[in-house]
């Protein structure tokens, strides 16, 4: 937990110099884990509450956020992704995520179909990251206007 926290502190840090309006969060192939990490990352990069998700008032940088998922992010990753989806955080992008293995969770927008979280962007995630970065970013830019 410490080295994670030294290392998002300084992620944030470069964000901050280089002035990142964006970052793309990649789930593909997560097969989960901890959730609490992906809290302690995504709680650097808001701005305002979340549900039960806060931002780390002492070091964050808030940056435009989209996910990219595919039919490999399960478990922990997965939850995560539904959290972000539901709370509406950023942009999902990719595939349908694998779904969340280890139960039945009601999802925080009060449902469950049964499914993973499904993308709000569709994208082939076997394009090269540079394509898919391209076009994650060019969504959002698009929804800014």
């Amino acid at each position: 937990r410490s080295e994670l926290e030294s290392k998002l502190n300084a992620l944030v840090d470069a964000m901050k110099q280089n002035k990142t309006q964006i970052a793309i969060l990649d789930l593909r192939g997560n097969g989960g884990g901890n959730s609490n990490m992906g809290a302690m990352v995504l709680a650097k990069m808001i701005d305002k509450p979340y549900g039960e998700l806060q931002p780390d008032l002492n070091h964050s940088w808030p940056v435009k956020l989209a996910m990219l998922c595919d039919r490999s992010t399960y478990s922990a990753a997965s939850f995560e992704a539904m959290c972000f989806k539901d709370y509406k955080m950023g942009l999902i992008a990719g595939e349908e995520t694998g779904g969340i293995a280890t139960g039945w969770f009601m999802r925080r927008a009060g449902y469950d179909d049964g499914r993973g979280v499904l993308p709000d962007l569709p994208l082939d995630v076997a394009l090269d990251d540079n394509t898919l970065v391209e076009r994650i970013c060019a969504c959002i830019r698009q929804e800014s206007h």
